[in-house]
C-alpha cells in the first residue's frame, strides 16, 4: 500500500480529506462517485464540490464519465484511497502480521463456533515486492463461504452479514497493520492478488517466503 504525506494538499483540500472522499466510491460504487457525496464529504456545497472534482480530475485522480455530476476514479485515485497514513512497516514485522491472520484463517476453518470458513486470502501492495524493506500496510482480501450446514441454510439476510462480518472481525483482530477487504472488492479488479492460503486442498504460504527480499 502507498504511505501519503498527511499534510500534502491536492485540490487545495488536504489530501487526507480527498482520501476519505474516495474511499466510499473506490470500495463500494464501481469506482464512480457523485457531485453531492463529495460535497458531504468535504463539508462544502455542490457548486464547490463540482469545482474541486474539476481540480481532481487536473490533478489526475477523476476523470468525466458520460452522466452530469458523475466522476470516474483513475488507477492514482484508487491507489489513494487504499494509502495509508503514519511511518512505514519494517517487511519482516509486516510479514509476521500476515503470518498471524492466516493462523486465525486456521482458527476459524476449525471451530465450529463461525459459520463461515475462510476459503481463500490474496495478498496484494507493496509486501508482494520483495525488493521492499518497508511497507505501507499488509494489504489483504479473504473470500469467505457458508459452510454446508442447517444452520447457515436457515440465516437470513442480516444475520448472514453479521457472520461474515464476524468473521472478519477475527481475521483483522485490531491489527494496525493488516488492510483486510472482502473478496467482492473493487480494489481487486485493479491490483494482481497473489494466493497467500486455501482452504482445499489446504496451503498456506511459507513462513520464510519472501523474507530474503
Amino acid at each position: 500500500m502507498v504511505r501519503i504525506d498527511e499534510d500534502a494538499e491536492v485540490a487545495g483540500y488536504p489530501i487526507k480529506a480527498i482520501r476519505k472522499a474516495l474511499r466510499w466510491p473506490a470500495r463500494r460504487h464501481h469506482g464512480q462517485v457523485e457531485t453531492r457525496r463529495l460535497a458531504t464529504e468535504l463539508g462544502v456545497d455542490d457548486a464547490e464540490a463540482a469545482r474541486a472534482a474539476e481540480g481532481l480530475v487536473e490533478a489526475g485522480y477523476l476523470t468525466r464519465s458520460g452522466w452530469d455530476d458523475i466522476w470516474e476514479l483513475t488507477n492514482d485515485a484508487l491507489r489513494l484511497a487504499c494509502s495509508r497514513l503514519g511511518p512505514p512497516i519494517p517487511r519482516v514485522r509486516a510479514w509476521a502480521a500476515l503470518q498471524e491472520m492466516l493462523d486465525r484463517a486456521d482458527e476459524v476453518n476449525a471451530s465450529e463456533d463461525y459459520l463461515y470458513w475462510v476459503e481463500h486470502v490474496v495478498l496484494f501492495g507493496s509486501l508482494t515486492d520483495a525488493t521492499q524493506t518497508t511497507v505501507g500496510d499488509v494489504d489483504v482480501a479473504a473470500e469467505l463461504r457458508k459452510r454446508p450446514s442447517l444452520n447457515t441454510r436457515l440465516l437470513g439476510f442480516n444475520a448472514a452479514v453479521k457472520e461474515h462480518e464476524r468473521v472478519m472481525r477475527r481475521l483483522k483482530n485490531r491489527s494496525r497493520f493488516l488492510s483486510l477487504i472482502d473478496w467482492s472488492d473493487g480494489v481487486l479488479e485493479q491490483v494482481e492478488p497473489e494466493v497467500v492460503y486455501r482452504r482445499e486442498p489446504r496451503w498456506r504460504i511459507p513462513h520464510d517466503h519472501r523474507l530474503g527480499g
